[in-house]
């Protein structure tokens, strides 16, 4: 019978015959495996029979093109690396650590093709190895494209892993490569734009605006369509991004639209290149952006067919899971946009396939998802998504320093989160605990808001949120000094937007419903006013259709009621019930929204004497109940549903006491009970005993009960 070692030798031998095949078959990677196995002692590997196993590797990888091979070269690296230690002769000097007439060219090769596998596979071996061998030649032949190429591998070490050791000696190396040559050299382009990305990195770090500039400034002078359309289609979508970067710290229009032609320029180059994906990706984050600015539903729908088609990139594509990322961002904001709750869930599952990738940076993909879940929550109240977007945001922090440039959006977002657990629990948690939240939220909303620079498009809705989390707290603790930094923060959000902002009636809306709480702690008359006047010009703001319209004519019903109430002037209490009437009436407001807008409308009808109206609106409140408790949720979310309207149908029949309808309240508390008898049928087996034992199988047969819902 052959020995391991013979094996390997023998197809050595026939490669080095012509025999391709002998190498590359799967049979000879497991006589490879044979032989390391039994070259293993006491005394240590066997020289010749690590020789014979490295060797092999790399004719595996002289075999196989590009970047395929990948996988032997890093293998074979590492065998010669060890047996360098044990028998240097053996070692050929393409693989020894001592330089040889010609290796630091051989280094240099081995090292891009590592390069080209890593952005493929994102091997953090390959990577290290690049890295080690560029310093390797460069310490030996220093030559502009190898600083560039350390440069470049250097950047995708920090990408991974963080290290800001990483960061500064990608910098230095991208400054370098350009130190001895000048436009003339074939190399002088691709360093400039190394440096472009090196320092755009750089500036997602620190945000200093010079690095910025320079980046724009580098790749704007090595463009050359006619020269290499690739190349430039490539550099155009880094200046994309660049130029969309500068809008989003100084809110330059003239940046937005540079940005959005060079993506459109990008696209009209890369032609059916897979480097496509990257810049429909690109050139769909820019229409988002310019959709927040301009709220024009066209942008928006050509920002989502942008972000469709990048994430219709094959499931190995290195940046898959950003494309998906950017996909589920792109639907929540349609959804937000038109109330279609397909885009919402499509949003979720987007958000869920992008934490499925293996690319390790997921705070963005994490923070994101967190807020597709509070938009769930919001339409249906499941706080079990509640505590799964608190999970995601808080894993989406950890570790981000304030500098870093994702701390602001995951800051906020988490704050929302708490926000929202916070106003959820009103009677079922603890003090301590409602207060743990709220906290955390100020705090971190706080946070949020000192790392944001006044010009930055972020600013005003990081102030809105503080303002918000704020009222949250006094609402709770009554600490008055809370009121009027929620105030301030209110009003330093809708000071910071244009006439015109599309976010500037979500703001006004805020400052409208803080002003209203300030006026109940202290009866001042202008609050009041103002109150009505800001939550006014929300609604004119807000186009008809608008997801958002149905909570802004509800809270501005609501301070008109307020007015009413205090100074009796009825035409308040005819705009509150008109109001009321078409947010109860709404197909795209929330079922829980609806319920309580057709309550107070009966509620104010029966004080203003409409005790028809009052009637109407009470049958239109317990009629929605259903949708507002539907089986979708968890038995316990439907419990803290209902308990918000306990007394719905008793005083929709009392009110038809009045009228003298005796058999109409009685049909009143009969539609209330069936609710509640409906809930009680929809009874589930407590699954909590089956969890403390069989946690797995509990999940799976809640989830499948859930899917059932559907």
């Amino acid at each position: 019978m052959e020995s391991p070692y013979d094996a390997v030798l023998g197809r050595n031998a026939a490669f080095d015959n012509g025999d391709i095949a002998a190498v590359l078959a799967p049979e000879a990677l497991d006589a490879a495996t044979a032989l390391l196995r039994a070259a293993i002692s006491d005394d240590g590997p066997d020289p010749a029979a690590v020789h014979q196993v490295a060797s092999l590797r790399w004719r595996r990888a002289q075999a196989r093109p590009g970047a395929t091979s990948g996988p032997d070269l890093v293998f074979c690296h590492e065998l010669f690396s060890k047996l360098e230690t044990l028998a240097p002769e053996l070692v050929p000097t393409r693989f020894s650590t001592v330089p040889a007439e010609g290796a630091p060219a051989e280094w240099a090769v081995d090292a891009a093709t590592l390069l080209e596998y890593v952005q493929h596979s994102g091997d953090d071996r390959a990577l290290d190895w690049a890295i080690r061998l560029l310093r390797r030649a460069l310490a030996t032949a220093p030559q502009a494209d190898r600083w560039s190429n350390l440069s470049t591998a250097l950047r995708h070490r920090y990408d991974r892993h963080g290290n800001e050791s990483d960061l500064t000696e990608c910098v230095d190396a991208a400054e370098t490569s350009l130190v001895d040559i000048d436009g003339h050299h074939p190399d002088w382009a691709a360093c400039m734009g190394n440096l472009a990305v090196a320092l755009q990195t750089r500036y997602e770090r620190d945000r200093m605006a010079d690095d910025l500039n320079r980046a724009i400034a580098n790749l704007e002078a090595t463009i050359d369509e006619d020269r290499d359309p690739l190349d430039a289609a490539i550099r155009l979508t880094n200046l994309c991004l660049a130029r969309h970067d500068r809008y989003l710290a100084r809110a330059d229009p003239a940046d937005l639209g540079a940005s959005e032609e060079a993506g459109r320029r990008a696209l009209h180059l890369i032609g059916g290149h897979p480097e496509r994906y990257s810049v429909h990706s690109t050139l769909g984050l820019v229409l988002h952006t310019k959709f927040e600015s301009t709220n024009a539903p066209a942008d928006l729908t050509e920002a989502l067919q942008h972000a469709t088609a990048a994430a219709s990139a094959p499931a190995e594509h290195p940046s898959h899971g950003r494309f998906q990322a950017n996909l589920a961002n792109t639907l929540r904001t349609r959804f937000e946009d038109d109330g279609d709750l397909d885009h919402l869930t499509a949003s979720i599952n987007a958000g869920r396939s992008s934490l499925a990738s293996n690319d390790p940076d997921t705070t963005s993909r994490l923070n994101n998802l967190s807020l597709a879940l509070l938009a769930r929550f919001d339409h249906f109240g499941e706080i079990a998504d509640v505590n799964e977007a608190i999970t995601h945001g808080e894993l989406a922090l950890a570790g981000l320093g304030p500098r870093h440039t994702d701390y602001g959006p995951c800051a906020t977002n988490l704050a929302r989160a708490h926000q929202t657990w916070f106003a959820a629990h009103v009677a079922d948690r603890s003090a301590e605990e409602r207060r743990g939240h709220i906290d955390r939220a100020v705090k971190l909303a706080t946070d949020a808001v000192e790392v944001t620079a006044h010009t930055d498009p972020s600013y005003a809705g990081r102030q809105a949120n503080l303002g918000i989390s704020l009222r949250y707290r006094f609402e709770a603790l009554g600490a008055e000094v809370d009121l009027d930094a929620a105030v301030a923060a209110a009003t330093a959000a809708v000071g910071a937007v244009g006439p015109a902002h599309p976010q500037r009636a979500g703001w006004l809306t805020n400052l409208g419903n803080t002003l209203r709480v300030r006026y109940l702690r202290r009866e001042d008359p202008a609050d009041l006013d103002a109150s009505i006047a800001a939550a006014t010009e929300a609604v004119r703001l807000t186009r008809p259709g608008q997801a958002d319209l149905p909570r802004l004519m509800s809270n501005l019903g609501n301070a008109h009621e307020l007015r009413y109430a205090t100074r009796g002037q009825r035409r308040d209490a005819r705009t509150a019930l008109r109001l009321w009437g078409a947010v109860a009436n709404s197909a795209i407001a929330p079922a829980g929204i609806r319920v309580e807008a057709a309550r107070v409308r009966a509620r104010l009808a029966l004080a203003i004497g409409q005790r028809r109206l009052s009637v109407r609106a009470y049958t239109e409140a317990i009629s929605l109940l259903p949708l507002a408790s539907w089986r979708g949720l968890r038995r316990a979310s439907q419990e803290r549903t209902l308990v918000r309207w306990p007394q719905l149908a008793s005083d929709a029949a009392a009110v038809a006491i009045i009228r003298h309808r005796p058999r109409q309240a009685l049909t009143l508390l009969e539609h209330g009970r069936a609710v509640l008898w409906a809930q009680l049928a929809a009874a589930r087996i407590d699954l909590s005993e089956l969890a403390a034992t069989e946690p797995d199988l509990a999940a799976r047969m809640d989830s499948i009960r859930a899917e059932l819902d559907q």
